[in-house]
């Protein structure tokens, strides 16, 4: 168990299994349960064969309009996208560990980029940056084949508590609230405009945590008070009965 303490926003108490959402990379992470597994492999296989129609296309065009040499970048993306180190990691990944598409493709990068950087050759040890470029473009994809944030905790069994580094009052917005039942930021003031929203919204809110999103672990429960801005991880049974009366 940890306690937190950030500036409670918006009254309320919120219990659930957390989603962790990194806006600044685009990455989301939740626990996924083994029906849907397959469901997950499949759109990650998806968002592989859009990726590189994509690339391929790029390359073509490049290649028209540039020539063969500078069109050779896009060559060395196909083949990381084909590289089973990436998808091919990732989908063990999603299988073994039950984690999401996206954070899977994330891990997956991690992994793949320390082998660069242990290089010696400069040349590979600056092809980092295309791993990170195919992979944020397999983020994209999967994010279009999945939908936008209303979408977002679909995939679990129970209402979620989200935690961001961030989180745009537009993105806010669109959020289905009968499966989020509050949300923690490391971000944020009481004046933020999300955290303006909230207390319109009745959702349960606590801002300025400057850490949490790398703190709480996805799937991990989490009781979020709106009011005294505690933030509990991994309570006690005792703790989230008390909490959910």
């Amino acid at each position: 168990m940890e306690r937190l303490k950030g500036i409670g926003v918006s009254p309320g108490v919120a219990v659930g299994p957390a989603i962790v959402a990194l806006q600044r990379t685009h990455a989301l992470r939740f626990p996924i349960s083994e029906a849907h597994v397959d469901e997950e492999l499949v759109a990650l296989e998806r968002a592989r064969q859009r990726s590189h129609e994509q690339l391929a296309q790029i390359r073509a065009r490049i290649a028209a309009a540039h020539g063969p040499d500078l069109a050779a970048i896009f060559d060395a993306q196909l083949l990381i996208l084909d590289d089973p180190l990436l998808v091919g990691r990732a989908a063990v990944l999603v299988r073994e560990e039950h984690i999401n598409a996206e954070w899977a493709v994330q891990q997956a990068v991690d992994e793949l980029a320390s082998v660069f950087d242990d290089a010696a050759d400069p040349y590979l040890r600056e092809r980092k940056g295309d791993v990170q470029d195919v992979a944020g473009r397999l983020r994209m994809n999967l994010s279009d084949e999945k939908g936008g944030p209303r979408d977002l905790g679909h995939h679990l069994d129970t209402p979620c508590v989200l935690v961001a580094d961030e989180l745009t009052p537009s993105v806010l917005a669109q959020l289905d609230w009968s499966r989020i039942r509050g949300f923690i930021t490391d971000a944020g003031s009481r004046t933020y405009h999300t955290a303006i929203l909230a207390r319109s919204l009745g959702v349960p809110a606590v801002v300025g945590l400057h850490d949490a999103s790398r703190r709480v672990p996805a799937g991990e429960w989490v009781i979020v008070d709106g009011q005294t801005g505690d933030v509990v991880i991994a309570p006690t049974p005792a703790e989230q009965q008390e909490a959910e009366a």
